[in-house]
């Protein structure tokens, strides 16, 4: 039997065809748009489809909104952790700031090294107060924060004349694990003070962290202490091999021309 199509184009020919008769079984049917729309058994596959994920999303609904609403708890919790630290870092920071404010001043000539100006015992009374303060500020704080606390009662203490409450300073400075440029410093800091009290060792056990475990200038100048740290322990070999070192890790270092010169002392003394 023809399909509608069919008994158009035979009605327009006279052949007599009935429009109105059902098409046969399987014939494809076509609108006067010329569309063809889904076969049966595709419609059944995308109802299906449908209502499977529609069934999903029924039977999962509430877990989705137990997943995200723990993912914004999460995001939230994690804001309000850092905002917490920023406003402890600030706080810890204010107070530094104030117990810097109640320091004595420092006389200008006798910071430059020009006079032998000396600190008065009230003046000195006053600058170990501020070292304790800066002390116990370093004890309740961390990072970052306690490192720059500890080397400002480091400053202090070596300002009152006292070496080994400096250096002891500096030894929290190191051990808050600072991370960046006020580390870098600390450990240094440290380091340095080993050094002037004998313990090269310990100094250059510092010092070859610091040039192993950085990059850039931080640890073209750790290499370049820790030259100097074994040529003033009279370490020459050693001195020399870590000079040697330096200019091969970093030949365009600004700092070469320095090495030279402690290849040269080395050198000139045997």
């Amino acid at each position: 039997m023809a399909n509608r199509k069919q008994r158009r184009e035979a009605a327009r020919k006279g052949d007599g065809v009935d429009e109105n008769q059902p098409p046969e079984e399987g014939a494809e049917f076509i609108d006067e748009s010329g569309a063809v729309p889904f076969p049966d058994h595709e419609k059944d596959s995308i109802f299906k489809a449908q209502m499977r994920f529609q069934a999903f999303v029924l039977g999962y609904w509430k877990v989705a909104l137990g997943v995200l609403g723990l993912l914004l708890v999460s995001v939230l919790a994690f804001g309000l952790w850092e905002g917490k630290l920023d406003d402890e870092r600030k706080a810890t920071q204010a107070k530094i700031a104030d117990i810097d404010r109640k320091m004595p001043e420092i006389n200008p000539m006798a910071e430059a090294g020009i006079t032998d100006f000396e600190d008065s015992p009230e003046v000195l009374a006053d600058v170990e107060a501020g070292a304790g303060l800066y002390e116990s500020l370093a004890k309740n704080s961390k990072g970052v924060d306690a490192a720059i606390a500890w080397m400002r009662a480091a400053n202090a203490w070596e300002r009152a004349g006292k070496p080994e409450a400096a250096q002891a300073a500096l030894q929290g400075a190191h051990a808050a694990s600072a991370t960046g440029v006020v580390g870098w410093a600390a450990a240094n800091g440290y380091a340095a003070t080993l050094a002037d009290n004998g313990d090269a060792d310990g100094a250059a056990a510092i010092l070859r962290a610091l040039t192993d475990n950085g990059d850039g200038i931080e640890a073209e100048q750790a290499l370049l202490s820790l030259a100097r740290v074994y040529e003033d322990a009279e370490r020459v070999s050693e001195s020399r091999q870590v000079y040697g070192e330096f200019s091969e890790r970093f030949p365009q270092s600004k700092l070469s021309a320095e090495v030279a010169v402690g290849l040269s002392r080395l050198g000139a003394g045997g």
